[in-house]
């Protein structure tokens, strides 16, 4: 079996596998010490790990103990809890040492979320590292497999959030090319060290530190400040709807300004890659879960809200019957307004007085309708009965998917979320027809 390590912890990965092919066939103990790799304080604290102990030996125990089984073990050991992962038939290796270690060790390996989709595993991932800090581990194919992490790569990559990769393949079944581009030279850093770097120039450049001093620099500061404030007052200002008004996305989005302040209760991706908080929700509630169980919190409520064009493009069915499988309780509120707008608005932006100023979204191909059901697809992913009626009706079902038009409808879905989900600890998505 090959293991490629990619994105962050490339040397991490890479040590692994070293450490891993040290051995006699994996069969003696092995000490893994992941602090020189680390390049900061944090980062040691991260991936600091306890030594094996000397007198521990595998050998009568060999059976079985492939590099896969040794690369879960090292991530368990390396304090890693949950692995996102998407298996098939270029990874018998991988399966058999998960069933391994399910029957031998379940108490003591990292635990293997199914993740049908590539996009679903790597914002899983993503999501719990936002909150925990702790990077988790993903498990692909190689070549397609590893492309469909495209979208996923970007957005931790902008959003510097760390997440271990890992592309596995049989090298018995197929042959895989190793390309090399010529280059005048080789150079890796990590997020940390070129920040430092670029910080500690800046330090000693005195015609940067002079300029920086400019009177100029800090009036453009105050200026952005009024308007991002100026824009929050005009927003929180606008009228609340009556109940039989149909609802629009910014008067939704007022509404939830109130609580927008509390740190860390509003997380974003910060990069483009649209359908991250598919997966991302459920590693969010993850985390946050595990958090509270060993501080003896109150479970909080997560919600996602996403718009419909967003939604489609993540394997919205991977995510949903990954959170009804794994019983990850959160509220999915999708934002129907038949299709993507952005691409639009980009286009009137560079050709105010083009011919999509008069097409239709079907001619500049962005539109959804007729629209999916997005409610019944919520139940239809978790395997269960089609209904969308304003109840808790079936309340054996895990996942239950409402349809609403007006403020009525909104509120009177959001007092049954609060207490299906919040109370009861079962999913719920609600669909917004704009």
């Amino acid at each position: 079996m090959a293991v490629r390590g990619a994105f962050l912890p490339r040397a991490v990965c890479r040590q692994f596998v070293h450490a891993f092919l040290k051995g006699d066939r994996y069969r003696n103990a092995y000490n893994l010490n992941l602090l020189p790799l680390a390049s900061s304080s944090a980062l040691r604290k991260t991936f600091s790990t306890t030594p094996l102990s000397a007198s521990r030996n595998i050998g009568n125990d060999s059976k079985g103990y492939t590099t896969s089984f040794a690369l879960f073990e090292g991530l368990w050991e390396a304090g890693r809890t949950a692995c996102f992962v998407n298996v098939g038939s270029d990874h018998p290796s991988v399966i058999e040492a998960i069933v391994k270690a399910k029957r031998e060790r379940p108490d003591r390996w990292p635990k293997i979320i199914t993740c049908p989709s590539e996009i679903t595993a790597i914002s899983m991932a993503d999501g719990y590292a936002r909150v925990t800090g702790r990077p988790q581990a993903v498990i692909v194919h190689v070549d397609v497999g590893t492309q469909a992490l495209g979208q996923g790569i970007h957005n931790a990559s902008n959003g510097r959030v760390p997440v271990f990769i890992f592309a596995v393949s049989d090298p018995l079944n197929q042959q895989i090319p190793v390309s090399f581009f010529v280059a005048h030279g080789r150079w890796k850093v990590d997020s940390y060290t070129a920040v430092t770097q670029l910080v500690d120039y800046i330090k000693s450049d005195v015609s940067i530190t002079s300029a920086l001093k400019d009177s100029k620099y800090a009036t453009r500061g105050a200026a952005r400040v009024a308007v991002h404030e100026a824009r929050v007052g005009e927003i929180v200002s606008i009228p609340r709807l009556e109940d039989g008004e149909r609802l629009d996305p910014l008067k939704i989005i007022a509404r939830g300004l109130d609580d927008s302040d509390r740190p860390r209760s509003w997380i974003n991706c910060g990069g483009t890659g649209i359908g991250w908080s598919n997966g991302a929700v459920l590693g969010v509630k993850m985390a946050l879960a595990d958090l509270e169980r060993d501080e003896d919190r109150k479970p909080s409520l997560v919600c996602q809200v996403v718009g419909d064009g967003s939604f489609m493009c993540a394997a919205p069915s991977s995510a949903l019957w990954v959170a009804s499988k794994y019983e990850i309780p959160v509220l999915t509120v999708v934002l129907n307004n038949g299709g993507w707008k952005a691409p639009r608005n980009s286009t009137q932006l560079v050709y105010p007085q083009g011919l999509n100023t008069t097409a239709s979204d079907d001619e500049i191909n962005t539109s959804f309708r007729p629209t999916p059901n997005y409610a019944a697809l919520a139940e239809a992913a978790a395997g269960l009965n089609v209904g969308w009626e304003n109840t808790l009706d079936d309340s054996g079902s895990w996942i239950k998917g409402l349809r609403v038009e007006t403020v009525g409808e909104f509120r009177e879905a959001l007092q049954l979320a609060n207490l299906r989900v919040a109370q009861e600890g079962k999913g719920m998505l609600i669909e917004v027809s704009m």
